[in-house]
């Protein structure tokens, strides 16, 4: 992909028919305007531009990835044969064609995709065959993660008399903590050092970050708590969160009985600072994007400055747990002179940090790095280390990709929740109160999330009555809707969690499995302008009909 932006631009639309979108949109829309339709295309255009630089770079890393590990390889039979080790020849050999082999694969896919862009044939499925490559990347990377761990070890044995029983090559003289890799490894290190400098931002010159890949957000949450209640304090922890808290997280904080528990209302960061002052917790818990019926949004950075400024007794931990928000949260932007506070930035990477792929359960900690040791030793104990065969599934898009993705879900998720609003605000006999989004500005919020480069895609449905608040119905519509979909020829998935290229739809509930308080919530997804316009259509249809009194 060596051509500018212009020339993509021009490839694309001569793939991508003016008149093929027109069809489609005047099916769903007989009365749609020119300049709209011109304003879709254009945008539609440009979606389908960034999900080509999507894929060049997805490929770019991992073609990195398999030549890095080649060279790796490559050493550690040079390592082997330095030092007289033994190792099984049919394995090396086999193991040397399935290397060869995962790179024609790539080569392949790659020569396909660029064929796709730069081929003469006009294709009415050019953009259905274009996200196929996420698709393609997916599966490319288990073959990675399976080739670059097959000789791997888990215990590690860096001296041997004859056998060898250590891969890759700089783990020969990488004296790990006890040689397990449940405690840390050369590969997750290099990782989470890639991590910290691509995607943290850091105003503080003298504050030394540091990164823990963990097997999922909970096992960063668990790792957390097991360090600053059992290594740093010596009392029982105070904990300050929530009632709107991520239901698990709940749960780990409220039935333990060796600390204490405090709930904070969501909705005035200020009674949450005097709440500190007299309640004096030991760690503050954080989510700025609670997604109960009502969704709350917190200003962040205006708690880290009031924070900052007061005179605290003890120690106070927070942790902010961004994963509804990824990347728009970055706490170490706030310089913190008060010595007494210490942020800890937490993420489940399941969600939007995987690109759409849902391939691995991962998440990670952000830290001060004085804390470094103790926590290598908690997420030892508690056995939430992100092992290497997992480590490897993991999609790696840089910083300014990742930040593209991120504004077109908010897009995306502003156009749906404004469009949507509108047509219930004028369908009296719509059985939908409104869309509860803090990117509307009718939303109690709507002025915090102006703080933030972007917000997610999750918003929600609300009903006028009670009555309608069950699980029959809410299901009976989103299978309505599914069947909608398809036949306007869009991709909508029934699912709960977030981050996918396309929309999901799911009946959450705050409480949990209980689903005592059910609600709909639109997981917004990837999508190019003119598949959202046409989604929005859909549930305005769907809504009409099955959603009305």
């Amino acid at each position: 992909m060596k051509d500018s932006k212009e020339k993509l631009i021009e490839l694309i639309e001569a793939k991508y028919h003016f008149a093929f979108m027109s069809q489609s949109l005047k099916k769903i829309d007989k009365d749609i305007k020119k300049e709209t339709l011109c304003y879709i295309y254009e945008q539609t255009v440009s979606d389908l531009y960034n999900v080509v630089i999507d894929i060049y770079t997805l490929f770019e890393q991992l073609k990195k990835r398999v030549n890095s590990y080649t060279t790796e390889f490559n050493r550690f039979i040079y390592k082997v044969k330095e030092r007289s080790l033994y190792i099984n020849n049919e394995i090396l050999e086999d193991h040397k064609e399935s290397i060869c082999l995962l790179k024609q694969r790539i080569d392949f896919y790659y020569e396909r995709f660029e064929q796709l862009i730069y081929g003469n044939s006009v294709n009415i499925s050019f953009e259905e065959q274009l996200y196929d490559y996420y698709d393609i990347h997916r599966y490319l990377l288990s073959c990675f993660a399976t080739i670059s761990s097959s000789l791997d070890w888990q215990s590690v044995s860096y001296d041997s008399s004859k056998r060898v029983q250590v891969f890759l090559h700089n783990e020969f003289d990488y004296k790990g903590i006890l040689g397990y890799k449940r405690v840390h490894y050369p590969a997750i290190i290099n990782f989470e050092k890639y991590f910290i400098d691509e995607y943290i931002d850091n105003a503080n010159s003298e504050l030394q970050l540091v990164c823990l890949m963990t097997n999922s957000g909970q096992g960063a949450f668990v790792t957390l708590k097991e360090m600053i209640c059992n290594m740093l304090l010596t009392h029982s922890a105070k904990i300050l969160l929530s009632n709107s808290s991520y239901y698990e997280t709940k749960i780990l904080v409220t039935e333990q009985k060796s600390h204490k528990h405090v709930f904070f209302e969501t909705d005035n960061e200020d009674a949450i600072i005097q709440q500190i002052l007299s309640e004096e917790p030991d760690i503050l818990m954080i989510e700025p994007y609670y997604c109960n019926e009502n969704i709350v949004l917190m200003d962040i950075p205006f708690m880290l400055k009031q924070i900052n400024s007061l005179s605290l007794k003890k120690n106070l931990y927070i942790i902010i747990d961004a994963s509804m928000m990824s990347g728009a949260v970055q706490p170490y932007k706030t310089v913190l002179t008060n010595e007494k506070v210490e942020v800890f930035l937490i993420e489940s990477m399941i969600k939007y940090r995987q690109f759409g792929m849902d391939k691995v359960n991962a998440g990670f900690i952000i830290s001060n790095k004085k804390y470094l040791r103790h926590l290598i030793t908690a997420r030892a104990s508690v056995g939430s280390i992100l092992n290497c065969v997992e480590l490897n599934m993991l999609p790696i898009m840089n910083r300014e990709q990742y930040d593209v993705r991120m504004n077109t879900i908010y897009r995306n998720a502003k156009f749906i929740s404004s469009a949507l609003q509108d047509y219930i605000s004028n369908n009296q006999y719509c059985l939908v109160k409104c869309i509860e989004y803090p990117g509307l500005e009718i939303h109690a919020d709507f002025k915090k999330s102006r703080i933030y480069e972007y917000l997610n895609g999750i918003l929600n449905i609300k009903f006028d009555k009670d009555y309608y608040k069950n699980i029959a119905t809410m299901l009976y519509w989103i299978s309505e809707t599914l069947k909608s979909a398809k036949e306007n020829n869009i991709t909508i998935s029934h699912g709960t969690s977030f981050g996918f290229n396309n929309t999901r739809l799911s009946v959450a509930d705050s409480s949990g499995g209980s689903f005592s308080q059910p609600f709909i919530r639109i997981s917004v997804g990837r999508e190019n302008l003119k598949d959202i316009y046409i989604l929005v259509n859909t549930i305005k249809h769907s809504i009409e009909k099955f959603l009305k009194y």
